[in-house]
């Protein structure tokens, strides 16, 4: 699985998330997201793989700026959360825990799929 392109490999499990997920809040119509789930969705695979094709790129170019680059990317999330989900969340006044989850769930699975594409990736160049 982890030898699909990684747009393609990140949209199957990432629509599968979405689909588990949503189902959550379809059989709890009482929860209400602000930001929409979709949304969450979208932002983290758009982030995530960007930061993909930047890494693939420093290492074929075996650049030095690479552990900066990284670091760039979690600045990035912790911008994306402080200035846009964290003042959607706080609305009515406090981050509901499944409020959170609409940022972590997606992140994380974002995260697993990036390391495990890259880990998949460099073992497979290593292995000659």
């Amino acid at each position: 699985m982890f030898g699909l392109p990684f747009p393609i490999l990140l949209a199957i499990i990432q629509f599968s998330a979405y689909l588990v997920h949503s189902y959550y809040f379809y059989i709890h119509p009482e929860i209400t997201l602000k930001p929409s789930l979709l949304t969450s969705y979208l932002i983290h695979s758009f982030i995530i793989t960007f930061v993909y094709f930047s890494l693939a790129y420093s290492i074929r170019k075996k650049s030095q700026f690479i552990v900066l680059l990284y670091f760039g990317f979690i600045i990035v999330k912790l911008l994306v959360y402080f200035l846009y989900y964290k003042p959607a969340f706080m609305q009515d006044g406090e981050v509901f825990l499944w409020e959170f989850m609409a940022f972590l769930i997606p992140l994380l699975i974002c995260l697993g799929s990036f390391i495990g594409k890259l880990s998949y990736t460099a073992l497979k160049d290593n292995s000659v």
